[in-house]
């Protein structure tokens, strides 16, 4: 057979697999997200019940008053108002009072609805995903990133941490490292992510202030790094690169996000962008080898591509 087809059936041969990858990877991550919505529904109907329970031992309209003043305040997290002697007695019939703070503070801080993930409209049948903000997006990047449950991730360049939030949410078995360069935007992230993970039996979030020059996650043996629009932005990165190659585990992966910069309308671009011959070259330099790619198109007719790469073995 000539080496022409040869290479064309090679070629469709990988395309072939690429796309039940993709397919595979994709339902996946539907299934995390109904089983996200599902962990949700069972939390709010165990603190539904433990309500009711509550408010039939009750013995007077007043307490009853009393004990929804107390259980808003428990949901928006206002803990200026204790209970009575007599209302602490009857909830303590059912259930510890702070047991029932901390159901009730977990569900507050773990509602899906509360998240970027409320806008999915889910059903049991189809795990349908439409109308999320950045659901074209975030439906390109998850299937693509291709993460199992229990891997140890990290996201570099975390900026306001809606990404780590949503990979901690679905992955229920990961730990998950979050990373920015800016000390302010840690200190906001956290205030915003760990409260969602107090309930848990471990901390399955940690924050860290990285440099220009350094992740700072050089020994945690991460299975995943993740970066979203953030390479270009790299002042010194033949460091930062060396720092995430420390970073990962032995078969660790690097996954980018970037704008794949078009000289025709540059003006759609950040002015840091590169074109993607460039990242490729940069991350080859490096000692990265590419595994997978995909274009896909961002915000403002920006060009974006995903690509994955491992440490060479050479």
């Amino acid at each position: 057979m000539p080496l022409f087809y040869v290479l064309l059936l090679l070629q469709l041969t990988g395309a072939y697999f690429v796309r039940e990858a993709n397919t595979d990877a994709e339902a996946n991550v539907r299934r995390l997200v109904l089983a996200a919505y599902e962990r949700e529904e069972k939390l709010r109907d165990q603190v539904a019940a433990v309500r009711t329970q509550i408010r039939q031992g009750l013995s007077s309209e007043k307490v009853h008053l009393e004990f929804d003043a107390f259980f808003s305040n428990l949901a928006s997290k206002d803990f200026k108002n204790p209970p009575s002697k007599n209302l602490t007695t009857a909830i303590t019939k059912v259930i510890p009072l702070d047991s029932l703070a901390r159901l009730v503070t977990l569900l507050g801080n773990y509602k899906l609805q509360t998240l970027p993930l409320a806008n999915y409209l889910l059903t049991r049948e189809n795990a349908r995903a439409t109308t999320l903000p950045e659901a074209a997006i975030l439906w390109q990047y998850l299937p693509f990133f291709n993460i199992q449950n229990g891997d140890k991730i990290g996201e570099i360049g975390a900026g306001s941490g809606w990404l780590s939030l949503i990979l901690a949410i679905l992955y229920d078995q990961s730990e998950v490292y979050v990373n920015d360069l800016s000390p302010i935007a840690v200190q906001l992230m956290q205030q915003k992510i760990a409260p969602h993970f107090t309930g848990e039996p471990q901390i399955r979030c940690h924050f860290v202030t990285g440099t220009k020059t350094s992740t700072r996650l050089e020994s945690e043996a991460l299975d995943v790094v993740i970066a979203v629009d953030v390479f270009h932005h790299f002042t010194d990165k033949f460091s930062m690169l060396q720092s995430i190659k420390w970073s990962l585990a032995k078969g660790g992966r690097l996954l980018l996000v970037e704008q794949d910069k078009d000289h025709q309308t540059p003006e759609h671009y950040c002015p840091e962008a590169l074109e993607k011959w460039e990242v490729d070259q940069l991350l080859r330099e490096n000692g990265f080898v590419k595994v997978r790619e995909q274009p896909m198109r961002g915000q403002s007719r920006r060009e974006v591509v995903l690509l994955e790469y491992v440490v060479s073995s050479l």
